[in-house]
């Protein structure tokens, strides 16, 4: 999978799956994401999805962790894009990898 995609508003998406603070407990670590066409859409266990605009350069399904994703996608600025893809290795979000 690789795909090119707004910052912001996957930061948003991955933020709506996220549960209230009184359900902390139902709490996902990790999101499926899956590319394909002109949409990454982004699968919780609890039911709950989103969608995101996308430029999908290969199609393909990875898990995605949920709270570091967050936290990374908070540094970028407005207006400024963000390359995921999965290797054999690794998640990679431009050059940060989280492990599989």
């Amino acid at each position: 999978m690789k795909v090119t995609v707004d910052a912001i508003e996957l930061k948003l998406a991955l933020r709506r799956l996220q549960p209230a603070r009184r359900y902390k407990s139902m709490q996902e670590d990790k999101v499926m994401a899956t590319a394909g066409g002109t949409a990454l859409v982004l699968t919780g266990t609890l039911d709950s999805s989103a969608s995101v605009t996308a430029t999908v350069l290969q199609a393909g399904t990875a898990a995605i962790p949920l709270e570091q994703a967050i936290r990374l996608l908070g540094t970028y600025r407005k207006a400024s894009t963000i390359t995921i893809r999965k290797e054999a290795d690794g998640l990679y979000f431009d050059k940060l990898r989280f492990p599989v």
